[in-house]
């Protein structure tokens, strides 16, 4: 996988981050397919490579076990978008929670 441009999210992400339109506005219900989806969804190794402005490649060999020789150190600043992806992911999941709860 290619790593996607610099803050462009994948389509699961995309999904569970963006703040719903109120719902008086939603044209479609939210259906098991959306809501599973929604759940589902997650960061990717390719979401956290371009928010680091690196390679998915880069980010495979940072995760591998440190005494492999093939290991590499972390990009730059990794904690701080570890942390914005893990609160974007909180907040949808909230969202898809809340949603849930009023129908």
């Amino acid at each position: 996988h290619a790593a996607l441009p610099h803050g462009e999210l994948s389509p699961c992400m995309a999904i569970s981050v963006l703040p719903p339109p109120p719902l008086s506005t939603h044209v479609l219900p939210m259906d098991f397919k959306l809501a599973t989806d929604c759940l589902f969804g997650c960061p990717t190794q390719d979401d956290l490579a371009a928010r680091c402005g690196v390679t998915r490649n880069s980010i495979a060999r940072a995760r591998m076990d440190p005494t492999s020789p093939s290991h590499r150190t972390p990009p730059p600043g990794w904690e701080e978008v570890v942390a914005d992806l893990a609160r974007q992911r909180a907040e949808g999941l909230q969202q898809l929670a809340e949603e849930l709860g009023t129908l």
